[in-house]
């Protein structure tokens, strides 16, 4: 609402909840700020539903404007949170990069709606879906028009009641995730990257890329670069071969030796010379692929032993 802002918080464990609305008939907007700080000061995380597309976008912003915010009366500041909020959401809606990167983040965020990898175009879901599933209790829509004013406390109080309906589910979300984000917890502390929004795709880029510049003796930034951008990819085109310095059953010699792995590698001089092929049992299982055709080598087949082969 233009003239109109509401924070909900509950506490993750217990049913401590804080309110703090903005607008002419209440304005908790010191309150608000102060919770933010004290957040930041403590090192205390926030957990949502897609927050690091929205929600940390607007408490972040708060806490980066504080000094413009705290000149202007309630109804200046719903306004100012309005526009930065439609902002935000035309970005989203652009698939544009927010304002405000994860790294740049004052307070720790865990993005459930990422976690989860809701936001994959495959499976893209909005919370009142993931109400919808789990089977809540109570799923509410928008009740009143983000564009209009809010002039009464019955207004007030229907927006808040629907804040907090949301929050509790969002709350709901976490405690069927916990086993998820408890994993991403030791692969933070471990790899000192911060995956606690990180979906399982993402793990898996963040730790190749460790892995590849820490042997490389690379920045990951300056790896990034050596990347190559395809339109379009033929998979069934696709095969491994080398340069006639060192062949890839060379290289994966050398991975299965420093694993201590035992596994039947067989050249094919028929297609290349020194030129490894082998199929991908996964995939050629989930997505039908004939055997006659050269199908990329696939790590699962190194690391769990199989004979490679046509």
């Amino acid at each position: 609402m233009k003239n109109f802002f509401c924070g909900v918080f509950t506490h993750y464990k217990t049913d401590e909840t804080k309110i703090f609305v903005i607008h002419e008939l209440q304005n908790d907007y010191d309150d608000f700020i102060k919770f933010l700080r004290k957040n930041k000061k403590d090192k205390e995380w926030h957990i949502s539903f897609n927050g690091l597309s929205f929600d940390a976008q607007i408490t972040h912003y708060v806490l980066k404007e504080h000094k413009t915010l705290k000149e202007l009366g309630p109804t200046a500041v719903a306004n100012m949170l309005y526009d930065e909020a439609q902002a935000v959401i035309n970005r989203s809606s652009n698939r544009e990069f927010q304002k405000f990167p994860e790294w740049q983040m004052k307070i720790g965020q865990i993005d459930l709606f990422k976690l989860n990898h809701w936001d994959n175009m495959a499976k893209l879901s909005s919370l009142k879906w993931i109400e919808y599933t789990m089977d809540w209790e109570n799923i509410l829509d928008m009740p009143l028009a983000h564009d209009e004013d809010i002039h009464t406390q019955e207004e007030v109080d229907i927006i808040v009641n629907y804040c907090i309906n949301d929050v509790n589910a969002t709350k709901a979300i976490y405690n069927r995730s916990t086993d998820l984000i408890a994993l991403r917890k030791t692969l933070s502390n471990t790899y000192d990257i911060n995956l606690y929004s990180a979906s399982e795709p993402r793990i898996s880029k963040e730790l190749f890329s460790y892995y590849l510049s820490r042997d490389l003796n690379m920045d990951k930034r300056d790896l990034k670069k050596l990347r190559t951008f395809r339109k379009v990819i033929n998979i069934d085109k696709i095969i491994f071969s080398s340069n006639q310095k060192t062949s890839l059953n060379d290289i994966i010699q050398y991975l299965i030796n420093k694993n201590h792995l035992t596994i039947n590698i067989r050249n094919f001089k028929k297609t290349i010379s020194k030129c490894l092929i082998g199929n991908n049992n996964l995939a050629k299982k989930s997505l039908n692929w004939s055997l006659k055709k050269n199908i990329f080598l696939a790590a699962n087949d190194i690391y769990k032993s199989r004979i490679l082969r046509l």
